[in-house]
């Protein structure tokens, strides 16, 4: 890290689902900033997509599930496919996940910059796989350009407290065009009638589990779920739609239609499965959704995220897979806690919650300009 390349504006994208908001929220950062971009990406044949202000070109197509082994020939090939059209042009690749870094690193020594939003190879079984590919990581990130991270979490897992120069922690805030829509006007908690809602991609047990405990158990809950199911051979939520009080909303449009989806929940639950190692030290977006629409948060405990949330006092952390907890919580929830977490997000600047990456920016710029 650290050396200095003659000017360069382009910015190639590598994007391991062309259907994450993040990956395109990031391109449209670049074009903002006055670069040139394109991406090439794989579809997860999802009809969610944000919308990209640069060509975007798909080489491949898996669905959700597909293993690595599996679908590493796909990549390989489509990573090739891409580095082949700019072969002999002055620009920097910009590679999303690990899989695609590796991939990217088999075809060219071009200079590159990683981002890492999840840290994948924590769910492989085998320790012996799992270790080799943390020692990848590692590698992939101290020879690259720059490397981004999506939460502190994630650096605190690979380095502890020795970490590298050239690291950026960039977690997935919302776009500084969000700052523009419409504010969320809600009507006051009504304990007899809450609104628990899930917005995002639908492929988590916790996530289903907690929804079946609400609308099966808790008639003063209704429980709504904006976004897609990720995987047909997930959790299954299809089944919670024959309740009366589960309401399935489907994709949406991030971040426009996020004013009106928060404007219909009282309580934006994020709960995520805590048996990956992954998952434990992710800092996801709805974070800073709650934060920005001012709505308190559920999410899991034992993690960093439930770490973050209490010490800002903003929400609240359970095991999502105890059934009785969620009755408790529900139970016992007040209006005066629900008006003390409120206000505690209204105490906060809402700039925290939108992106502004100047510092990443600047240093781009001094290193392919």
């Amino acid at each position: 890290m650290g050396k200095s390349f003659k000017k360069m504006k382009k910015v190639v994208l590598l994007i391991n689902a062309i259907e994450n908001q993040r990956c395109i929220k990031r391109g449209n950062e670049f074009v903002d900033h006055g670069y040139e971009v394109v991406g090439y990406g794989f579809s997860r044949q999802l009809t969610a997509r944000a919308q990209a202000r640069f060509p975007l070109t798909t080489i491949g197509e898996f669905v959700n599930g597909l293993s690595y082994v599996s679908r590493v020939g796909l990549i390989r090939r489509g990573v090739a496919e891409a580095v082949r059209k700019h072969k002999g042009e002055d620009c920097v690749f910009y590679v999303f996940s690990l899989d695609l870094a590796m991939a990217y690193l088999t075809v060219t020594h071009k200079p590159y910059i990683y981002e890492e939003s999840d840290m994948k190879h924590t769910y492989v079984g085998s320790g012996m796989v799992r270790g080799l590919m943390e020692r990848i990581d590692k590698w992939v990130i101290r020879h690259s350009m720059l490397s981004v991270f999506t939460s502190e979490g994630f650096l605190d897992y690979h380095f502890g407290n020795n970490k590298p120069n050239g690291v950026f922690v960039m977690p997935n805030r919302l776009p500084p065009i969000v700052e523009e829509l419409e504010n969320v006007t809600r009507t006051p908690l009504d304990l007899q009638h809450i609104r628990i809602g899930f917005v995002g991609y639908l492929r988590y047990e916790s996530v289903a589990n907690f929804a079946r405990v609400c609308v099966e158990c808790m008639p003063e809950v209704e429980f709504h779920a904006f976004g897609e199911i990720a995987n047909s051979k997930g959790p299954d939520f299809t089944s919670l739609q024959s309740y009366p009080r589960y309401h399935m909303h489907g994709a949406y449009s991030s971040p426009f239609d996020l004013p009106s989806i928060y404007s219909k929940i009282d309580i934006v639950l994020s709960t995520y499965d805590v048996s990956s190692i992954n998952v434990r030290y992710a800092e996801p977006n709805k974070l800073y959704e709650a934060i920005y629409f001012e709505t308190p948060i559920i999410v899991s405990s034992g993690t960093f995220l439930a770490d973050k949330v209490r010490k800002l006092g903003i929400g609240w952390a359970l095991d999502a897979m105890d059934d009785m907890a969620i009755v408790r919580f529900i139970r016992g929830l007040t209006r005066e806690a629900y008006v003390e977490k409120q206000s505690a997000l209204r105490a906060l600047n809402k700039q925290m919650a939108v992106n502004h990456d100047d510092d990443f920016f600047r240093c781009v710029d001094m290193l392919i300009n």
